[in-house]
């Protein structure tokens, strides 16, 4: 078996006669899981090779009543008899409020170390010294549009504002301005599209794919062409949400130039086969 014996009993009152306080610990480590030790004296003293006279004096000690303990039970003393017919086997008093406050704080040391594992971790997220990264870049976004709405009327017409915010290309480098105006205009349209609720707030990921595709010249007729393909193509041909789309934009735009039109579909009539159509509207009109 084992013991958890606290750094405080160097201090308690039996640490002023080391034997006492060094046979308290042997119990200590010999007793089951419900501070029983229920063995004789002179097998203490071969198991832990202690004197027996050490031993049986210093349970002598552990069993009277100490005043100076920091517990009350039992009056202070260390151990009592399991029975009073017999001079040995010992119950330690305070060894289960003792091992369930070592459990205790085992348990708060493993959760510090996780916790200290994941800051270590994640300790890159929370170092920032780019102006604006992909982790806080739609955070400056919806600072921007709060301070907007503030410092301005809700009756007053409010122009696209522009601001500067440096975003990681996806080969590296950096890009320059955008208008915020552009790309609410963008996510709007986008949210009607997928029918998803006005307020509800955008992944990171999504607001930095929005910023790139608002900088095409092009998005707008983009945008078109992607709604006009999609009644044209099965349900599960189309990206099943706003993220897969955004994700998948150049492909989708690709796809959706390319789609057959209906005249595309409709089969062309031979010569022979107009000329026979023809006779046969001239007969009808006979």
């Amino acid at each position: 078996m084992f013991g958890k014996i606290f750094t405080q009993i160097y201090a308690s009152s039996i640490a002023e006669d080391w034997t006492v306080r060094t046979v308290f610990q042997d119990m200590i480590i010999l007793a089951d899981l419900n501070g029983v030790v229920d063995i004789t004296p002179e097998f203490l003293s071969r198991t832990t090779k202690v004197p027996i006279n050490v031993v049986t004096k210093a349970i002598s000690e552990l069993e009277k009543p100490d005043p100076r303990s920091r517990s009350p039970k039992a009056s202070g003393a260390r151990i009592v008899r399991l029975d009073e017919h017999r001079d040995w086997g010992w119950l330690i008093v305070n060894y289960e409020e003792y091992r369930s406050i070592a459990s205790e704080e085992q348990r708060r040391l493993k959760t510090k170390e996780r916790v200290d594992r994941f800051r270590l971790k994640h300790k890159k997220l929370e170092k920032c010294n780019a102006p604006v990264t992909l982790g806080n870049a739609c955070n400056a976004m919806q600072r921007e549009r709060e301070r907007d709405k503030e410092s301005v009327p809700a009756t007053t017409p409010v122009p696209p504002p522009v601001v500067e915010v440096a975003l990681p290309e996806r080969g590296g480098g950096v890009v320059g301005n955008f208008s915020l105006g552009k790309i609410d205009w963008l996510k709007e349209r986008l949210e009607e599209l997928y029918n998803r609720p006005k307020g509800r707030r955008w992944g990171c990921e999504e607001e930095h794919l929005l910023v790139e595709i608002s900088k095409r010249p092009d998005h707008k007729e983009e945008l078109r062409l992607i709604k006009v393909f999609r009644p044209k193509v099965p349900p599960r041909s189309f990206p099943q949400s706003l993220s897969n789309l955004l994700k998948s934009w150049d492909s989708t735009v690709d796809r959706a130039r390319n789609v057959p039109t209906y005249e595309d579909k409709v089969p062309q009539l031979t010569i022979a086969q107009k000329d026979h159509q023809a006779a046969m509207r001239r007969i009808a009109q006979l």
